[in-house]
């Protein structure tokens, strides 16, 4: 028999450590509350009496999501039962918590007990796995030979490569609307990157790489203890043809070989977004897929499909017109 008891934040890190990845991390809870005025939780599951795994809750009304407008690597407290089947994890969350709605987003890992009721999303993420890579040889023989070329390319155009603090927000929001408009997409306020600054601190990242003071390209990334994360990569169309993305790639990966990070995780990804993809191959990033597994009643359901097609058909409109 499968159940879930809430604990505190506080008793599982005495029970168990620090979390790895970012999903549970205080600093993205923080956010998720100040950014989106969630109420989180945390759950212990048993199964048959076994401590099997530890779930971070957000709560929005009568919703919950293991992450809201997220994904979760999850954290397991025992990988050896093989009866684990995922439906009934959510419909348990979902009867604990008394929602009408539970969706769990997670990246594929290594351990997972079973793939009873997964279902895979139209999304993957592409991590790479550093191993103590210190010098530029060893960082580009991660890499694919086009890759290597093109990183090589990018460095004879003289770009000045540095850490972007939060006094120049205006000109990063100006970059991430500029790319924001050239693929169709509603752009976040300004108020997520201050809150995005406010909660993660230093452990939030901005890489811009300038041409003659100009920010032509920038990777914001959040970093928890050896574990990375790709948030955004923006840049200007017309320093593509300079390799301007395959710069900030290498310097960003190169940064955290230096600071001690083994896991670069460059973010989703459409699995059939075959160029951006390949382009995270090319860096030597493997594919891991990300599942999910949603309990909701059929009316719940429809509506929020209604409302999934209605702003699907929006970003279509959009980016048709160019509005």
């Amino acid at each position: 028999m499968m159940e879930a008891k809430a604990v505190s934040y506080e008793e599982v890190v005495k029970d168990i450590g620090e979390f790895p990845g970012l999903a549970y991390a205080r600093e993205f809870l923080c956010f998720q509350e100040k950014h989106y005025s969630l109420k989180n939780i945390f759950l212990k599951i048993t199964n048959d009496g076994i401590p099997t795994a530890i779930i971070a809750v957000n709560l929005k009304s009568n919703e919950a999501f293991s992450v809201y407008k997220d994904y979760a690597h999850l954290f397991f407290l025992d990988t050896r039962q093989k009866d684990f089947n995922w439906l009934t994890l959510a419909n348990v969350v979902k009867k604990k918590i008394g929602a009408s709605y539970f969706e769990l987003q997670f990246a594929q890992f290594e351990g997972t007990p079973s793939h009873d009721g997964l279902v895979p999303s139209p999304l993957s993420i592409f991590v790479l796995s550093l191993n103590n890579e210190k010098t530029e040889a060893d960082l580009l023989n991660l890499f694919d030979k086009k890759t290597r070329n093109e990183i090589r390319k990018s460095k004879r155009y003289g770009f000045e490569v540095k850490m972007i603090r939060i006094d120049m927000l205006d000109d990063i929001y100006a970059l991430y609307i500029e790319n924001m408009k050239r693929h169709g997409t509603p752009p976040k306020p300004m108020g997520y990157f201050e809150d995005l600054f406010h909660c993660f601190g230093e452990k939030c990242k901005c890489l811009g790489v300038l041409s003659n003071g100009e920010l032509v390209g920038l990777n914001i990334f959040q970093v928890n203890k050896d574990y990375l994360r790709l948030i955004f990569n923006l840049s200007k169309v017309k320093f593509w043809n300079a390799c301007v993305n395959n710069l900030l790639y290498y310097e960003t990966i190169e940064w955290a070989a230096l600071n001690g990070v083994k896991i670069i995780d460059f973010g989703p990804s459409l699995n059939n977004d075959h160029g951006h993809n390949r382009f995270k191959l090319g860096f030597g990033a493997k594919r891991m897929p990300i599942f999910s597994v949603v309990d909701a009643g059929v009316v719940f359901r429809f509506r929020k499909w209604i409302r999934q097609k209605w702003y699907n058909l929006r970003l279509r409109y959009a980016k048709t017109f160019n509005v």
